[in-house]
């Protein structure tokens, strides 16, 4: 008996040298009444919550601040170079599977603490400081120098019930895994300088997460001040695992609003205080990026020399490129773009010459010490208001 796996299992055949679908009329109806053109279902709310848990931040002019990437704790991510170029995603199935897999670990290690004294309570701090490695407070306690106040050496942390001063002895993936001999982060001869940066220490992470701020005219030299935004909040959830953080950096001050919307000019005249007008990627743009839309009606070779009314419409090479025009003037939001003359409104750069302004070397006690001068603390962060907006927040705590 012959046995057709495309027809028998999707009803797909070929008969009279044709193929053959099995594709019906379909109105859309799904089960319980709903229907695939439903509008939650259009605007995506139906999968992720609400009709803006996809929408990056959007880039606030009042603060002159952008937010370029981040992650929240339901699991949305996103990348964002302006409010026209970027995206977002979230897999709710991931989240849940790492959740469950850190609530497994957690109970496990709970069920090691009572083997060792019944009495003692496992509990999140235990975890996250000794287990969650997902997590920036083992890192920064390994590979940063904090203020005289913040000292914190997770490697001579000892679990201890703070109540009652109830200490066990249990081994731990910080004192198995980073130990050993191919790491030995416990005995590292580096260290960054995160004296200034005190927002950002190991000792506070489970409760006021890592924030700082890097001063970014001093290492590009802009013309005025403009800095990136940095920061990791520990998320936690009803259930007993310590989930993944939550993070995100934003580009604060004018170069912030370089791409804030993307400025687009003929001379330095058209642009901000500050700012230069590129020309150079006219070049390119013109003389070696082709018309894509001529190139898909009528093909990237075509020559239309004697045809006038398709001259008309199509570009010239090395004279105008209508396509990128067309491209530029969604990307700025502006009414008018020249097809010939293409610039872009840039920062003006100047570049330290002197290294050692930007990053400082230091040898002392047996340990070498990096200092980063444009780090430095920063205790507010960008989050999303109820309109949508990028705003101050409060200092995390």
């Amino acid at each position: 008996m012959r046995v057709d796996l495309a027809r028998d299992t999707w009803g797909i055949e070929m008969k009279d040298d044709k193929l053959h679908l099995p594709i019906e009329k379909w109105d859309g109806t799904m089960t319980r009444g709903r229907n695939v053109f439903d509008a939650n279902r259009l605007d995506g709310s139906a999968f992720v919550g609400s009709a803006t848990a996809l929408k990056p931040p959007a880039p606030d002019a009042t603060t002159s601040a952008m937010p370029v990437m981040g992650l929240s704790c339901e699991g949305t991510a996103y990348l964002q170079f302006g409010s026209k170029m970027g995206g977002s995603g979230m897999a709710p199935g991931m989240k849940s599977m790492f959740d469950f897999l850190t609530e497994q670990a957690m109970k496990m290690q709970q069920c090691r603490a009572k083997k060792c004294d019944a009495k003692y309570i496992f509990s999140r701090p235990d975890f996250i400081r000794f287990f969650a490695l997902y997590t920036p407070l083992a890192w920064l306690s390994a590979f940063t120098t904090p203020p005289d106040d913040k000292l914190f050496d997770i490697f001579t942390e000892k679990m201890v019930n703070a109540w009652n001063k109830l200490e066990i002895s249990m081994s731990s993936l910080v004192g198995v895994l980073l130990t050993r001999e191919d790491m030995n982060l416990d005995s590292l001869d580096v260290s960054i300088n995160f004296k200034n940066v005190a927002s950002c220490a190991a000792k506070d992470y489970s409760t006021k997460g890592c924030m700082m701020s890097m001063d970014l005219k001093s290492i590009l030299g802009t013309a005025s001040e403009s800095a990136a935004v940095m920061g990791i909040k520990q998320c936690f959830s009803t259930s007993l695992s310590v989930p993944f953080p939550a993070g995100g950096m934003a580009l604060t001050g004018s170069l912030g609003m370089t791409l804030a919307p993307l400025k687009t000019c003929k001379e330095t005249s058209d642009c901000p205080v500050g700012f230069l007008c590129e020309d150079e990627i006219l070049k390119f743009l013109i003389t070696d990026l082709p018309d894509f839309f001529d190139c898909l009606i009528s093909g990237c070779d075509e020559d239309t020399s004697g045809n006038s009314v398709a001259a008309q419409c199509k570009s010239t090479k090395g004279t105008s490129n209508k396509f990128m025009a067309e491209l530029m003037k969604f990307y700025t939001s502006s009414q008018i773009q020249s097809d010939t003359v293409f610039g872009i409104c840039v920062q003006k750069l100047s570049i330290p010459d002197n290294l050692e302004s930007v990053v400082t070397v230091t040898e002392g006690k047996g340990k070498t010490e990096i200092l980063l001068p444009a780090l430095s603390t920063y205790s507010i962060g960008l989050e999303r208001s109820s309109t949508g907006k990028t705003k101050v927040a409060v200092e995390l705590s």
